[in-house]
């Protein structure tokens, strides 16, 4: 049952990437963002294909594949890439934030405008959601 929902949501996430749906507001959660995340999606199943995490996710290699001299500047001035694997990640963002033609400025756009703002209802759900995300993955 976990493993589905798992999979479930990362389908949704690449249906959502693909269509360029991005959450009204940051952080993008379902408390904040309540009639995005609870609407029905159709998955497009249609190519079968197995989705995973870190297609739909940033991930520092992700960014450093798709520029190369970022990436070479990065490897002559890093001895341990795992060692210094968020201060890599930091720097990539920083990066891939000022790209104009990042696939992901809608996401960059909307994180950095963000006030936000919870009640402690809100706060109380996101613990119960901090725990079972601990919980399943």
């Amino acid at each position: 049952m976990v493993e589905g929902l798992k999979t479930s949501l990362v389908q949704k996430m690449c249906q959502d990437l693909r269509e360029g749906r991005t959450a009204p507001k940051a952080p993008f959660l379902s408390i904040l963002n309540h009639d995005f995340q609870q609407s029905d999606i159709e998955i497009d199943n249609s190519s079968n294909a197995l989705v995973t995490l870190n297609e739909v996710i940033i991930t520092s290699k992700k960014l450093l594949r798709r520029d190369p001299k970022f990436a070479k500047i990065i490897l002559e001035n890093f001895e341990d890439m795992d060692e210094e694997a968020e201060t890599i990640m930091i720097l990539a963002l920083i990066r891939e934030s000022n790209n104009s033609d990042s696939e992901w400025k809608q996401f960059f756009e909307k994180a950095s405008q963000s006030e936000i703002i919870v009640d402690e209802d809100q706060v109380e759900e996101l613990r119960e959601i901090l725990l079972f995300g601990q919980i399943i993955f």
